[in-house]
């Protein structure tokens, strides 16, 4: 998969990836925001799993033009979900 990514960033370049990367966050994003205003969430399951599909995508070639390796990706998710957790645990304290 990543030899394909690799490769429309090479064909597209740089910016016009990072346009999609943003339109499919975008998209993302109205999905989300639609299935919020309806009564059956359920309705929105594919359509919520096809743009996050997308947005997974580009997130994997932003990594890539940026320079960014899943080591270092994955030890910033752990560091934000572990001030996350801090940050539940202070609020539950205080309850």
């Amino acid at each position: 998969m990543g030899d394909v990514l690799q490769e429309a960033i090479h064909k597209y370049g740089k910016e016009h990836q990072t346009l999609v990367a943003v339109g499919e966050l975008a998209e993302l994003s109205d999905v989300l925001a639609k299935s919020l205003r309806v009564d059956r969430h359920e309705d929105f399951k594919k359509d919520v799993l096809t743009e996050v599909a997308d947005v997974y995508i580009c997130l994997e070639q932003i990594c890539m033009m940026w320079g960014f390796g899943l080591d270092e990706l994955y030890k910033e998710m752990e560091y934000k979900v572990k001030r996350l957790e801090k940050r539940l645990n202070e609020k539950s304290s205080t309850l």
